[in-house]
Order: C-alpha cells, then structure tokens, then sequence
C-alpha cells in the first residue's frame, strides 16, 4: 500500500482514529466521495470543530 502524501503544507499525526459507520453510512461516504474519502472525513471533522468554538 502507498503511503499517503497530504495535500498542502499541514503535516498529519502518525496515530490514527477509527470509527465505525453504520454499513448504510459508509456506503454513502464511499459512493460520493471514494478516494477522496480520507480527505472529506478530515475536512468535516475541521468543519465541525470550528462550529463548536465559534459558538462556545
């Protein structure tokens, strides 16, 4: 397996998360956004975050 290359100039941690989708969410996920996944995931949990400090 190749070894991901971030795109843009922000380094990404060795440890890795995990989650467990529902079988129906994953195949959303995949079918719109296949290898692109990875990316949009951390994009969303970016997205999600700024949300939650803007509004603390």
């Amino acid at each position: 397996m190749a070894k991901f290359k971030p795109d843009g100039a922000k380094a990404l941690s060795r440890k890795v998360v995990g989650v467990k989708l529902p079988l129906e969410l994953e195949s959303k996920l995949r079918s719109a956004h296949g290898s692109e996944l990875s990316n949009w995931i951390r994009e969303a949990i970016a997205e999600k975050l700024e949300r939650e400090q803007q509004s603390a």
